[in-house]
């Protein structure tokens, strides 16, 4: 384990913080690596955003304040150290392709945009308020966006839905985001008879 310190911190969007911290030295990971972070009795699993060569350890966290837990806790901090366990994971970037995700799950994908990975991101959010980065995204590869709870201009309404996928065709598509997202977009390259690499985090 390791003692790491907040060096910045940021807000991003209604309910996303933007951490850096210090990062120990001789540490490595790989893009799409997850670490456990958290104080002495607590742990959980977040992505890295930052990238291997970064002298710093970036995450973008979802703070949910009706949990009174982790990230609630880290919101409502600017200084101080954590606790971060080894990095895990062995899901890599394979090359371009669809990136498929929902809420917070967009996370493992954004350190490999970030190192010149390319292709369609096709991202599902409850409201705008929780879009982060979009305006940096848009710049840098093939967007759009959805959400669930409400309609507005410039965003797709509803859920992931076979309508949706059917428009896209990748040989390589990497999915993320809570287990009944993915079933429902596993479900659907199922149906749709997709025959290409699918990488789920």
């Amino acid at each position: 384990m390791y003692w790491i310190k907040i060096l910045e911190k940021d807000k991003l969007c209604d309910n996303v913080y933007r951490f850096k911290f210090s990062k120990p030295q001789g540490f490595k990971y790989n893009v799409g690596q997850a670490v456990s972070l958290g104080f002495e009795n607590s742990l959980k699993p977040f992505t890295f955003t930052s990238l291997p060569t970064d002298d710093y350890l970036e995450f973008m966290i979802k703070v949910y304040p009706e949990r009174n837990g982790i990230t609630f806790k880290l919101a409502g901090m600017r200084t101080g150290e954590i606790l971060m366990g080894e990095p895990f994971g062995d899901l890599q970037f394979k090359g371009d392709g669809l990136f498929i995700c929902a809420g917070s799950g967009i996370t493992p994908f954004i350190p490999m945009f970030k190192s010149g990975g390319k292709g369609k991101l096709l991202w599902w959010n409850s409201t705008e308020n929780e879009v982060f980065m979009k305006d940096w995204l848009k710049e840098n590869l093939d967007c759009e966006f959805f959400l669930t709870q409400e309609r507005k201009e410039r965003f797709g309404f509803g859920r992931v839905s076979k309508e949706v996928l059917a428009k896209e065709n990748f040989d390589k598509i990497y999915v993320c985001g809570l287990s009944g997202f993915v079933n429902a977009v596993s479900d659907i390259l199922k149906v749709l008879g997709r025959k290409c690499e699918i990488f789920v985090w």
